[in-house]
């Protein structure tokens, strides 16, 4: 390979000429011989490759006036390209019937035989981004409600790189996501992007383009600004500060999810601020059908009884928490069908200590009234902040996994984004997921809590 500069006459080649590729990367124009690329045959180059061969016969079965109409539009300022030197070009009629029915195809819409007649959209809005740059990552981008609605589809493509150093992001962009009009307001992208390249992604820098696309297949310029993940703890919910006197949340009339069950999975984060050596509860009822608290020991304890009022479980962390500014990250997985319990602190196993496992139990989670930040009737109130709370009483999900705790935890232990409702990490929506620790804002599939006094926002967050 060699490298070029080039002077005022030309400025720029791109594509090959006997036998010489002339191309660019980070650090300048280069040429190199011509060499066969790689043909991976994925399951969507494959689709793309047959919706290509599908174009030939019907632009033949077009008529002579349907033709001469893609010409026509071909040959509108509208529809000029820029290539990958900054310059504008244009195509023929029959490129873009191609262009426009592979779009189409691709998205699982039917191929037309009239030109598009719908308005190009604008450029949608990127609110945030969590790029996979590690294996089990979570991937998501993240856009305001109703972006693509009523009309539009959406259309997601990822590169990535080891540095931009000053230049423009790549132009090899790949498709890692197309939806027809999706209704929420987020997008997962990890498996496909695994797919396109690979889960031994850490240190790179990632980038997404996000389109907006009629339903008769034209397209919006990309979103205003490449977002750049760089390392994947860019994710920041909030956290409240509850004071261990009057900062707690309740909800009374029961719970929507919350069924006695034989399986849980709880997770969360938590910063101490006061009450060494005393009971400090963060979710519990009167009794002990379940609490989740510190001990007199300053242990994270986890309790639970049936509806008759037996244990059934009452697990005590190895790990001890003091007041002080750190956070501390926890998980903890119940199955009594086995039994097995786990318990993950701060991103690594705790070997808890096992007071009651009952084989056959059952947790009783329905329960008429449930409190956030103390027991209900402000017994044991909690010191200190919360975020991130997540509770599923329909799986019992296997913490010890490095790929199931990187759902949760990024590489420093932090909070990842979970999904609108708390479904990433099982494909369906927990009982109870406060991203900010804020029960009166319940994203899951039970009702919000209600404040018992005006909760402050915590001086730091995990």
């Amino acid at each position: 390979m060699s490298i070029i500069k080039f002077g005022v006459a030309v400025v720029g080649i791109r594509g090959t000429i006997g036998g010489i590729t002339f191309s660019a990367n980070k650090h300048g124009p280069y040429a190199r011989a011509w060499s066969k690329g790689s043909h991976p045959a994925t399951p969507r180059q494959t689709d793309q490759q047959s919706y290509l061969a599908q174009m030939p016969a019907l632009w033949q079965a077009l008529t002579p006036v349907q033709r001469t109409a893609w010409d026509v539009f071909a040959a509108l300022g509208a529809q000029d390209l820029i290539n990958s030197l900054g310059e504008t070009y244009s195509i023929s009629g029959f490129g873009w019937f191609c262009k426009i029915n592979i779009r189409l195809l691709v998205m699982g819409r039917a191929a037309r035989v009239a030109v598009p007649v719908q308005a190009r959209p604008a450029a949608p809005t990127i609110t945030d981004l969590e790029f996979p740059l590690g294996p089990g990552q979570t991937a998501f981008v993240e856009y305001p409600s109703a972006e693509f609605d009523p009309d539009f589809d959406l259309v997601l493509e990822a590169a990535q790189a080891s540095s931009v150093a000053g230049k423009p992001p790549p132009t090899d962009f790949k498709e890692v996501a197309v939806l027809q009009d999706p209704n929420d307001t987020e997008t997962g992208f990890a498996q496909e992007y695994a797919n396109r390249f690979g889960t031994g992604n850490t240190g790179l820098k990632g980038f997404v383009r996000l389109y907006r696309q009629t339903t008769d297949g034209l397209r919006s310029a990309p979103a205003a600004a490449d977002f750049v993940a760089g390392d994947g703890t860019n994710y920041a919910p909030g956290a409240l500060d509850y004071d261990g006197m009057t900062d707690w949340a309740v909800r009374a009339g029961g719970l929507t999810g919350a069924a006695n069950t034989e399986t849980c999975t709880i997770v969360g984060w938590f910063k101490v601020d006061g009450g060494n050596g005393d009971f400090r509860t963060f979710f519990g009822n009167t009794a002990n059908h379940y609490n989740l608290r510190l001990t007199t020991a300053n242990k994270l304890q986890f309790l639970a009884e049936t509806a008759g009022g037996v244990a059934v479980v009452n697990i005590i962390s190895d790990a001890t928490f003091t007041a002080g500014i750190a956070w501390h990250a926890f998980a903890i997985s119940v199955n009594l069908d086995t039994p097995v319990a786990q318990m993950v602190i701060d991103g690594a196993i705790d070997d808890f200590q096992t007071i009651t496992l009952t084989q056959g139990g059952i947790m009783d989670f329905d329960q008429a009234t449930y409190q956030f930040g103390s027991r209900v009737g402000a017994a044991q109130p909690w010191d200190g902040c919360l975020s991130s709370f997540w509770l599923d009483v329909n799986s019992s999900l296997d913490i010890h996994d490095p790929a199931v705790l990187t759902i949760f935890f990024s590489r420093d232990n932090g909070p990842q984004f979970l999904g609108s409702t708390g479904q990433l990490p099982t494909g369906a929506t927990p009982v109870i997921y406060f991203p900010d620790g804020d029960a009166e804002d319940n994203v899951g599939e039970g009702e919000n809590f209600i404040n018992a006094g005006p909760i402050d926002p915590c001086g730091t967050t995990p």
